[in-house]
């Protein structure tokens, strides 16, 4: 379940926290190969987890359930995924193991420190509640339609042991323009203009960490950025393809680089700011964005990290 664990001391506690056990933060990586990190020989730069590496523990052999919301569930209960619900992804088989959610036979990690006294929170992707509507989710998904909830509140995170949490229910959204993001048990309907999530759920962990660093009881900090996950999402300046490889010429780079205009790349800033997946929407053709009912809303002392990566 854990493709890469990382455990060691940043600093002694602070005098004022009457509670000496450790502050601890788990990051779950989404949909990243292990070999894609620098300490595992990747070729990608990662030198923050790289340092981390460097000073403390790295598995070379494991095993994870090799999809999302399995691993989530094993990760966060001990279980074998089916033993949790989700032996599959987030829809209901009518199968003890296949309910698509995380079912109520279960104890979390958060459910068991907070009531050992522990602070805990969440930022980021939860993927362990049904997706309603399975038939039209992808209208949902591309803001063509607007729920009212998302799943049901009663297996949210704040549910399930988390004290707060910011972050989105479902699976895939936009980065942009985010598709069922809550803050606890409310949807957030409104978010910047210049909004954009991987930023959002960082200045999230931030705050949380601070907040809960000024209290006498340790905390407990699940942050989950939904990237790497499709849809992918890049500001402008941040990623380039690279019209060559090895002195051949790379299918597809000129329609891909950021001289391209924004509509044509596929992250919908420029048309419609409805999210796109692409050939994943087979009947969008040539890649024409859908129309959208709303278009974009306006709107210290770390003991323990695990750091997790699960590759669909």
């Amino acid at each position: 379940v854990l493709p890469l664990s990382l455990s060691f001391l940043f600093s002694s506690a602070p005098p004022c926290r009457a509670d000496d056990r450790p502050n601890i933060i788990v990051i779950m990586v989404d949909d990243m190969g292990w070999s894609d990190l620098g300490c595992y020989g990747g070729e990608i730069r990662t030198p923050n987890i790289d340092g981390l590496a460097g000073g403390g523990l790295r598995f070379t052999s494991f095993y994870n359930t090799a999809r999302c919301c399995p691993t989530r569930a094993s990760l966060l209960t001990g279980l074998y995924p089916h033993q949790a619900g989700l032996g599959r992804m987030t829809f209901d088989a009518g199968k003890p193991g296949y309910r698509g959610f995380l079912t109520a036979n279960t104890v979390t990690i958060p459910e068991v420190l907070r009531g050992a006294g522990y602070r805990t929170a969440m930022v980021g992707k939860w993927h362990l509640s049904l997706t309603e509507s399975p038939g039209e989710h992808m209208k949902f998904l591309n803001n063509q339609a607007i729920r009212k909830r998302f799943s049901d509140p009663a297996t949210y995170p704040v549910s399930r042991g988390f004290e707060e949490h910011y972050g989105i229910i479902w699976g895939v959204t936009s980065f942009f323009d985010p598709y069922s993001l809550v803050h606890n048990l409310e949807p957030v309907r409104e978010v910047p203009k210049d909004y954009y999530i991987t930023d959002a759920f960082s200045d999230h962990a931030v705050e949380y960490v601070e907040k809960y660093s000024r209290g006498k009881e340790p905390f407990f900090l699940y942050y989950v950025p939904n990237a790497n996950h499709y849809q992918r999402n890049e500001k402008d300046g941040d990623y380039a393809v690279p019209k060559t490889i090895a002195g051949e010429a790379v299918k597809g780079a000129s329609r891909l680089t950021n001289d391209t205009p924004a509509a044509n790349r596929g992250d919908e800033r420029g048309a419609g700011h409805e999210m796109r997946h692409g050939d994943l929407l087979g009947d969008v053709p040539g890649g024409a964005p859908r129309p959208s009912v709303r278009g974009r809303r306006e709107d210290p002392d770390i003991v323990s990290i695990w750091l997790c990566a699960t590759h669909e």
